[in-house]
């Protein structure tokens, strides 16, 4: 296949994309706003973060911590956090004190969370698991 050609299909597909990225991400905020179960992908929850000033409407606090601690409202996440007495509300504290780099405090955290002490270099995949577990 002609190089050209294929980077020229290239070019058009993301151009397509580009054009249409806003308005799926309008459609997707919507259904979640609308409190539509499993309707949010890891990947549209990380899009909300870039595209919203603030959370959808009908999050979980769980999500609404981890979307904060996305955004880099730690304070705002950290809030949320305390005031979730689960396993899962334990398992965002603890990322949340790795995150800040108080690993002591962390390990309290997932301890309480029943969860696996991870390394501070690993936190982007712990948020990413977070969330796919909250999300589901």
């Amino acid at each position: 296949m002609d190089f050209e050609f294929v980077w020229a299909c290239r070019r058009i597909e993301f151009l397509v994309a580009a054009v249409e990225w806003p308005h799926a991400v309008q459609r997707v905020t919507q259904r979640f706003r609308q409190g539509e179960p499993g309707c949010m992908t890891v990947l549209e929850f990380k899009s909300s973060i870039v595209c919203e000033s603030i959370p959808p409407a009908f999050s979980s606090p769980e999500a609404r911590s981890l979307w904060y601690a996305k955004k880099g409202e730690w304070e705002k996440s950290h809030e949320i956090a305390q005031s979730i007495t689960t396993p899962v509300g334990s398992w965002i504290h603890a990322m949340l004190h790795l995150m800040e780099g108080d690993i002591k405090n962390a390990r309290y955290w997932f301890m309480q969370a029943g969860k696996p002490v991870v390394q501070p270099s690993q936190i982007d995949a712990l948020w990413d698991e977070i969330v796919a577990h909250v999300l589901k």
